[in-house]
Order: structure tokens, then sequence, then C-alpha cells
């Protein structure tokens, strides 16, 4: 058996349960994971509840979440009652026969100033044997076992695709003349540890889609998909077509990117699987090169930039369009 606990918004999520779905099948294993909202997520939200209510206290900002567990969201082999029986049995297992394993995501370079070898920690992650613990994000194509079984995997239950289908259906031009920008803010504006670009934390200048924008400089439907729409709204309601989604549940607003042609990304997972999950012939995606790592001149999370798909992107240098 391979476990790993969930955390993070969704695309973390996606990608965790990617490349643990990966190993398992390829060692013919059973998977457990772990939803971050057990007791202790509850009681930490209680108290802070709490605390604001009686004395004010009030955070900035919400760590990102995913809304609602992945059985919630997907089609998956591993169903609650599955879910109930696996992680039973990885409970009751002795520590003594479990392993683990962690993809440590601050790895840049190794203790002899050499470049990390990813593929090498590829190949071990591929070694791990039954009963062993995956910690960590897996924040790269690499770590999955193949596009199809993937894009298999996350399929969403009907009452999402319903309503996936009812705000495509509604957009009455074709995938071909759409473009879907996602604008990450809320959070991201406030986060740092070592990778803020400019005062923008891991959120983006308005410079970096205007940019690509006119780049297009095509007759497209442009739909924006943000956590702050009325900011997105505000500077980009000049152009002619354009229209900004509110109050979608996050995995309709993810299918949503993956059914138009064009993509703008954000430094973001969400809009990572939003685009990895494209299958629009001749799909044209635009990223930040670097992703998160844009000041530092190297991708971070590590190998989120590296796989036969990501590598097809169109990746933009910032620093050259702030120029």
């Amino acid at each position: 058996m391979i476990s790993i606990f969930l955390s993070g918004g969704l695309g973390n999520n996606m990608f965790e349960y990617a490349a643990a779905k990966s190993l398992a099948k390829k060692k013919n294993l059973r998977l457990c994971f772990f939803s971050q909202k057990n007791r202790a997520f509850y009681l930490k939200k209680w108290s802070k509840f709490c605390l604001s209510f009686l004395f004010g206290r009030k955070q900035k900002f919400q760590k990102q979440i995913s809304n609602k567990d992945l059985t919630e969201y997907f089609i998956l082999e591993e169903n609650k009652l599955n879910l109930f029986i696996y992680r039973f049995c990885w409970n009751f297992k002795s520590r003594k026969y479990k392993k683990k394993f962690k993809y440590d995501n601050k790895i840049r370079i190794n203790d002899e100033n050499k470049a990390f070898d990813f593929d090498d920690f590829v190949r071990k992650f591929y070694n791990c044997e039954d009963w062993t613990q995956l910690i960590g994000g897996f924040f790269s194509e690499k770590f999955f076992l193949d596009r199809e079984f993937i894009l298999n995997c996350f399929k969403p239950n009907s009452k999402y695709q319903k309503k996936i289908n009812l705000i495509e259906n509604s957009f009455n031009v074709s995938n071909e003349k759409r473009c879907c920008i996602h604008i990450r803010r809320g959070d991201a504006l406030f986060m740092d540890k070592g990778y803020d670009y400019k005062g923008y934390g891991w959120g983006l200048p308005k410079n970096y889609y205007k940019y690509i924008i006119e780049k297009l400089n095509l007759d497209l439907l442009y739909i924006f998909i943000s956590d702050d729409p009325a900011w997105a709204e505000s500077n980009f309601n000049y152009l002619p077509n354009s229209i900004f989604l509110k109050n979608n549940e996050e995995i309709v607003d993810m299918f949503i990117l993956s059914k138009c042609k064009y993509n703008i990304l954000s430094r973001s997972t969400f809009s990572w699987w939003g685009a990895w999950l494209n299958q629009c012939p001749d799909k044209k995606i635009y990223a930040p090169k670097y992703f998160i790592g844009i000041n530092k001149r190297h991708c971070f999370p590590v190998g989120l930039d590296q796989g036969s798909e990501v590598q097809k992107w169109n990746y933009i240098d910032i620093d050259q369009i702030q120029k």
C-alpha cells in the first residue's frame, strides 16, 4: 500500500494524488490518501473562529486549501468506503514496516553546488516499496505514470460535469475562439518565502497578461477566472469580448480553463492543472517562466516545467517584458 496526506488547494491535491496513484499503479499496490480536513484541521479552524469572535483577531488572509475532498469532485477508484478500509489498514500496520519518501520542493542544488539531478530523484521515487508514505507535493508531470491514465483519473462527477457543460454552452463560440485567463491574487499577494516578485508576492503584474493578450491579437472571446473578479474586471473590461466568471465551484472553473484553446496561466498549480487537462487540438498555453521562482531565475517548485506535455507550452520571461 502507498499512502499520502493531501494538503493545500485543489491543484496541490491533484499533484499529490496523481503522483501517489501512478506509483501505486506501477507497483500494483493500493493507494490510501488522507484528507487535510481531519479532526486537527477542524479544531484549528474552531480555535481561530473563537479568537476572532472573542478578541477580534483576524488573519489578513486564509491559507488556500481545497474546498472539497477529491472524492467529492472526481470519480475515483478510491471511494469513501474503500478509503475507510484502507485508512484503517494503514493505521493498524506497525510503524516498523512503514517507510517514508519525501519530496523536498526546497531542493535546488546539492552539497557539491551542482545542479540537482531531478531525473535521478524521479527514479528513486519509482523504486519505492510497499507500505511507503509519500511526503510533499511532487509538483511535476514526471511523477505521473502516463497522460491518458491521469486524464482518466480526473473526470468530474456528473453534478459538476453538468455545470461545466452548461457554462461552456453559454459561450456560443467554439473552443478554438476562446482564451481563458487565470488571475490569482488573494493570499498569493502576501506570499514570500524568498520568492516575492517586486512586491507582487506570488502574484503577477498586469503587464504580463496584457503582453500576451496583445501578442495574440486575435478576435477571441476572453474568459477571466480569478479569486478577485472585481480587480480582473476593472483592469480588463476594455476587451470588447470578455466574460468574468464568478461564484463557481473551483473544479468548474478549472475545467472551463481546459475547454479553451488559448490559456494564460498565473503562478498557480490550479492554473497548471487547468492547462494540463486541456485536450483542445493545437492548444496554445502561455505560462510565466520559472513559475514561482521568477526572482531567482530557476523554476520553483522544482520540476514544474518538466515533462512531455509542459515542454510544449510557451513560457514568458516577465523580466524581459517589464523592461
